[in-house]
């Protein structure tokens, strides 16, 4: 079949991808802020130190990810708290990593149109759509600039076997961009550009002077993070797992149930239906290797070796998740997300080639089997408001600072709560927050703590104001009261 065959499903694929772009943009502040993405508005501190003559910290919150994400996580919170008409929303922190996802998205778009625009139009279709790109692209965390990231990295690879050209400088600088966002980036990288290494050692010692530069500076971009490597990996609560496990979680995130847990706290995919989704994912890429071990395509030469690298790259992160950062804990297998772009154009040029006539029917349910089971919960999600974004209003209105001090549960409402008050409250927390913060001293004020609503447990001591508010999808309320309260 001619590679260009199917363009009848241009128009819709380019309309799907447009809907998804925007219902995503739109929705960015569905479900409730946590914490590790709240703690960004610690942004505000580095720059206040900047302002008052100090050096700020390269990055204040964790010391295997570098300054870069730390900064462009921050931006958007940054230059709004200059116009304070704008109140302080959870898609300030999301809104950089699903831009730049969507930037390096098409940049890679581009690259493969000139191998193949068929493969190209069901790239920009899967990248839309596939689980790990629509919940990922989403969450503001260092990882999630990978997407991005590493869809450029994809377009550089290729572009290098296309043309035979390195760019050195802008290679080195791809590396230490990779390095900055997390350690597990390096085996991204080796997977992405071992299919053009030997061209990659040819133009190295063609050009010394521009290697040295570029080796000089990804040391610069990287060296945050490479001095900290290799980053802790065992965790106690995780013991006792099995390889079998692991492989478990892995179809659990090809079947895009893990990264919907992580999110959406449920999958509405029956289980059967997850089941027949994976068997036939498991038909369409051996019959992918097939093809593109017997084509004598250029583009299958690279597609080849891509491919295998891929495999070897999953099974290497599974293996470290399994010696210590284990799948069963959701939301680790944001460790992958260096190789999702590779894998979406590998599935791409599979249903380039597979789909033939029924190609706009395997559109339409792909499309309602990958979306509709984000976009159904962030619909109901979008309606309600994050009870810590109500709890912070009420503390505003009722615990002003010259006679209040409020008092926050743990790390997982306490950024939030301080990230929606901009620190406009004195405020301090009760249980464990691991990124330790200032606590102010009570001075003979009152106190109002606001604590989450769990289900049977009671509140001892004495308050004269209290307020319920609501549980949100996926998560629990909060409780607040004005006067002295604890748990039992």
């Amino acid at each position: 079949m001619d590679i260009e065959s199917k363009s009848k499903l241009y128009l819709p694929i380019v309309v799907i991808v447009f809907l998804v772009f925007l219902f995503q943009l739109t929705t960015l502040s569905a479900f409730r802020m946590n914490g590790d993405e709240a703690i960004y508005m610690l942004i505000m501190e580095e720059l206040g130190k900047i302002t008052g003559g100090q050096w700020p910290s390269m990055n204040p919150i964790i010391h295997y990810s570098g300054p870069l994400n730390f900064w462009a996580l921050g931006s958007v919170y940054a230059l709004t708290s200059m116009l304070p008409q704008i109140e302080p929303a959870a898609w300030m922190v999301r809104l950089p990593p699903f831009l730049f996802f969507w930037i390096g998205t098409w940049f890679l778009f581009a690259e493969i149109r000139r191998w193949s625009l068929s493969s190209a139009m069901w790239f920009l279709f899967f990248a839309a759509i596939t689980p790990m790109t629509l919940v990922y692209s989403r969450v503001a965390f260092p990882h999630s600039f990978m997407l991005g990231l590493f869809s450029v990295c994809v377009a550089e690879s290729m572009r290098i076997y296309r043309t035979g050209n390195v760019r050195l400088l802008l290679l080195f600088f791809l590396a230490g961009v990779s390095a900055d966002l997390h350690t597990t980036a390096v085996f991204g990288m080796a997977v992405v550009f071992m299919p053009v290494a030997r061209i990659i050692a040819r133009q190295s010692i063609r050009q010394p002077g521009r290697f040295i530069i570029g080796c000089t500076f990804f040391l610069v971009i990287a060296y945050p993070v490479i001095r900290n490597f290799p980053p802790p990996i065992e965790a106690g609560a995780e013991k006792g797992r099995s390889i079998l496990m692991e492989v478990r979680n892995l179809l659990n995130i090809v079947s895009g149930y893990q990264p919907y847990i992580f999110w959406l706290h449920k999958d509405i995919a029956p289980n059967l239906l997850l089941a027949v989704f994976l068997c036939l994912t498991g038909y369409v890429m051996y019959r992918e290797w097939w093809a593109v071990k017997r084509s004598s395509y250029s583009l299958d030469k690279f597609l080849k070796a891509f491919f295998l690298l891929h495999i070897v790259g999953t099974a290497v992160i599974l293996f470290m998740c399994y010696s210590g950062r284990s799948l069963v804990l959701i939301g680790h297998e944001r460790y992958f997300l260096s190789l999702v772009p590779g894998w979406v154009l590998i599935a791409s040029d599979a249903f380039r080639r597979w789909s033939g006539k029924l190609g706009g029917v395997f559109l339409a349910l792909l499309f309602v089997f990958y979306f509709s089971r984000l976009a159904i919960p962030v619909v109901g999600a979008s309606m309600e408001n994050d009870p810590s974004l109500l709890a912070a209003r009420w503390l505003v209105k009722h615990c002003p600072s010259r006679e209040c001090v409020a008092v926050a549960e743990n790390f997982w409402n306490y950024w939030p709560i301080r990230y929606y008050t901009r620190d406009s409250i004195d405020l301090n927390y009760h249980g464990d927050n691991w990124k330790t913060a200032r606590l102010h001293a009570l001075n003979g004020r009152e106190t109002a703590s606001c604590w989450y609503a769990y289900k049977g447990v009671k509140f001892v001591g004495t308050w004269k104001n209290k307020v319920d508010f609501i549980k949100q999808s996926g998560s629990d309320g909060e409780t607040c009261f004005l006067g002295s309260v604890s748990k039992p």
